[in-house]
């Protein structure tokens, strides 16, 4: 028996990976220095992001509760990039400057039902994920 967990686009506070180059962490940056952020399309497209501790916690839950088959792992609500960095900027307290280029930007949406309907519903909410990461 085996549990297979396809986690989608993790954030995590600074240190945790060597290399955070995803977008999340840049965008924090980014405000924290006062830099202006650059976002492919509008930023209204939705994705999925999850918090590095709720990956941690779906891997060893999913042991201790012996899950087996093939989930996706993400976060339970969909977010855009503009509402990541509406929610940075309210946590962070600055004001940014978003510079939107043309290009295509294609939602990144999966759906995690299949692994919450194993019981685990125990997912950090966006803001409060975010405020663990500035």
């Amino acid at each position: 028996d085996l549990c297979t967990l396809r986690v989608s686009s993790v954030f995590s506070p600074p240190g945790y990976v060597k290399y955070s180059e995803r977008a999340v962490n840049i965008f924090s940056d980014k405000i924290k220095k006062g830099d202006p952020i650059t976002i492919v399309g509008s930023g209204d497209c939705p994705r999925n992001y999850i918090y590095i501790d709720d990956v941690v916690n779906s891997i060893l839950w999913s042991y201790e509760n012996d899950i087996n088959g093939l989930y996706n792992l993400c976060a339970p609500y969909h977010v855009t990039l503009n509402n990541i960095v509406s929610n940075l900027t309210s946590i962070i307290g600055k004001k940014v400057t978003i510079n939107y280029v043309q290009g295509k930007s294609n939602p990144h949406l999966v759906s995690n039902r299949k692994f919450m309907s194993q019981g685990f519903t125990d997912f950090t909410n966006i803001k409060d994920a975010l405020k663990c990461i500035v």
